[in-house]
Formats: C-alpha cells, sequence, structure tokens
C-alpha cells in the first residue's frame, strides 16, 4: 500500500513528508512546520522559534518554526496546522 505521507533521518531529527515534500520535522522532542514569510511572522507573533542547527560552528535556521504544545493533543488543530504547511509546498 502506498502512502503519500513518509518520514526520513534529517537533521539530526525526523523529517515528515508529503507526496516527496518536507512539511514538517521533528527533533529534540519538537514538532516544526514549514513556513513561508506571511506564516513565519504569524509565528513569531506568537513566540514560536524557528528549526536551528549548527553547520560548521555556525548556527543556521531554516524556514520551520515550532509548533505551538497546545495543538499536540488536539488532532483537529494539528491537521490545520500541517494542512496549512502543505499548502505552502503546492504553491511552489
Amino acid at each position: 500500500m502506498h502512502s503519500d505521507f513518509e518520514s526520513k533521518c534529517m537533521f539530526g531529527g525526523l523529517g515528515v513528508f508529503h507526496n516527496d515534500q518536507m512539511f514538517a520535522l521533528i527533533a529534540d522532542d519538537e514538532l516544526y512546520f514549514k513556513t513561508n514569510e506571511a506564516l513565519a511572522e504569524e509565528y513569531k507573533k506568537q513566540d514560536l522559534a524557528p528549526f536551528t542547527y549548527m553547520r560548521k560552528s555556525k548556527e543556521v535556521s531554516l524556514s520551520y518554526f515550532q509548533a505551538l504544545e497546545s495543538i499536540l493533543d488536539n488532532p483537529t488543530a494539528l491537521a490545520n496546522w500541517a494542512e496549512r504547511s502543505i499548502k505552502i509546498l503546492l504553491k511552489k
């Protein structure tokens, strides 16, 4: 059975993919979603941090932002946040 969703090891964590495009990342027990400029601003207003990692002694920030902790226990909210990130990938 083929699924449109899969996961792969990425950045020391787990990348979550839809149709071979990563829309979420789980690292250090945190969930991050793919953002564009407008969505990143919404996340920043909620004091949510971007995903960062160290590369050659330099901190690198990606366009993935921490998910709100309160959505983790709410399947509907979690699905809505995931859908927003997937839509960003579809607009590329």
